[in-house]
């Protein structure tokens, strides 16, 4: 009735208020929700080939298996305790988004030959229910078993690093791409692009042939950045898309401009602010309110050792993104009330990944380098009020620990199936520094880390999977709620 009063503006009006109405819908559905049934969100959050993928799988599959293998998980105290009485993936109420491919993971994991899970691109999303006894008290007293719901949402890294960019203006992600790419190895791989940019003046075309050449100039610039390793890459759906955008729409074609006070191409730097703020519009701010805003728990995967193999600036690099994207998170204590209206994140758990690649022994250097690499982002996190941890895990164990012959000596080595051989090899793979190595000390460092295939998993579908630590992590970050 509107629009025929009103015409396309009316129409507009009417669009706005429908949207509100189901959002309001969905933000009151979601607070009953959580009023009525205990409920964690966890945001398994963690750059591109982190792991995210195969924690999630391990996370469910473990936790469903629990019951009947309690051994799988010692150190949850709800599992040693046996106070587990059943867990199973349940329909979640957002129909309209895929679910979790856990099945197809697991099938991955545990098929001949046995194969990594590839790296999404989509989000999904899973539900696990648990039922369990409570530990004491009211609880106790009052219910004999309650339930809590689980939820995980898996989803490309690249994106992640997005977030940033909802507290930035074209001119302020502009100027800290272009101070990123002062710096080696950067200023190396950025030379076609930077030759390309580099004449653009007030008389700049504004067509699509000029605008798609540089949007793909700097659309190979990242990719090339992607093969060196280096993880703080905007946007990151230049580097990995998605299904439900096309390459070819506008709002993905645009690239950052240079700060000019003379000869400022400022017709070309208004089109290509109008097409980063639509990106960031329609692309940015639905992941983060749909997915990261209503997050309770947060578990960060982060590779140290691909990052430690890369040489001084990929770990650099990486310290840079992740304070960056931890930024976009909002934590701090969260009391019944704002857990139930205005969610916070109230536990964090840094994770270094992929242990399993190193011997036992330097599993706590590998975890106070990654306490090092996030002291900043982890001390405005407490100060927030949030609990955090760090923590050294393999969400899939595929290696074990053996002594070996390494320069005459015989030294702590991992044993396991590196991708594109047939047999086992033990490996020393080099020491990991406690902290930040020196300038000096990087040119006596000599790393191997190898690409370990999972191995032996025939029995796994039934018996669980085998990792390090997984329940230790699951104990801080949902202990609690299970009591």
């Amino acid at each position: 009735m509107m629009e025929r009063w009103l015409g396309e503006p009316g129409r507009q009006v009417e669009r706005l208020v429908v949207g509100a109405s189901e959002r309001l819908g969905e933000v009151a559905a979601d607070a009953l929700e959580r009023a009525s049934e205990r409920t964690v969100r966890l945001a398994i959050t963690g750059l591109s080939r982190s792991g995210k993928t195969v924690a999630a799988t391990a996370i469910v599959h473990n936790l469903l298996r629990a019951v009947e293998h309690p051994e799988l998980l010692p150190f949850l105290s709800v599992v040693s305790e046996r106070r587990l009485v059943g867990a199973r993936l349940v329909e979640r109420a957002d129909l309209h988004l895929p679910t979790f491919p856990y099945r197809q993971s697991l099938a991955l994991l545990t098929g001949e030959p046995p194969v990594w899970s590839e790296s999404t691109d989509r989000i999904n999303r899973s539900r696990l229910a648990l039922r369990f006894r409570p530990a004491g008290g009211l609880a106790r007293l009052a219910r004999d078993r309650v339930s809590l719901h689980l939820d995980i949402v898996d989803y490309p890294g690249e994106w992640l690093l997005d977030l940033p960019m909802l507290d930035q203006s074209f001119e302020e992600w502009s100027r800290d791409v272009f101070e990123r790419l002062g710096r080696p190895p950067r200023d190396r791989l950025a030379g076609d692009f930077l030759a390309f940019v580099g004449p653009l003046g007030p008389a700049a075309p504004l067509d699509d042939e000029t605008i798609g050449r540089g949007a793909d100039l700097y659309r190979r610039f990242l990719h090339a950045c992607a093969e060196e390793g280096l993880t703080l890459l905007q946007p990151g759906r230049f580097v990995k898309p998605g299904r439900e955008i096309s390459e070819n729409a506008p709002l993905m074609a645009f690239f950052p401009l240079p700060a000019r006070p003379e000869n400022d191409p400022r017709a070309l730097r208004a089109l290509l602010e109008r097409r980063y703020d639509a990106y960031r519009d329609h692309l940015v701010h639905p992941l983060y309110r749909d997915h990261f805003a209503r997050s309770d728990r947060q578990i960060v995967l982060v590779d140290v050792l691909k990052a430690l193999a890369g040489g001084p600036h990929t770990l650099a690099d990486m310290r840079d993104a992740l304070a960056v994207i931890l930024r976009s998170f909002d934590h701090g204590s969260a009391g019944w009330l704002r857990r139930i209206f205005a969610p916070r994140i109230d536990r964090v758990l840094f994770v270094a990944t992929k242990c399993d690649h190193v011997p036992l022994e330097q599993y706590r250097n590998l975890q106070q380098l990654l306490e090092e690499m996030i002291t900043h982002a982890s001390g405005e996190i407490r100060f927030e009020g949030a609990r955090t941890k760090t923590a050294a895990i393999a969400a899939v164990r595929c290696t074990e620990n053996v002594l070996g012959e390494h320069d005459g000596k015989t030294l702590p080595m991992v044993c396991g199936l590196p991708e594109g051989r047939a047999e086992k090899v033990a490996l020393y793979p080099g020491e990991v520094p406690p902290r930040f190595p020196s300038p000096q000390a990087w040119s006596a460092m000599n790393f191997r880390f190898l690409k370990f295939l999972p191995h032996g998993l025939r029995h796994a579908e039934t018996e669980g999977l085998p990792h390090v630590g997984l329940d230790h992590a699951l104990e801080f970050l949902l202990g609690d709620r299970l009591r």
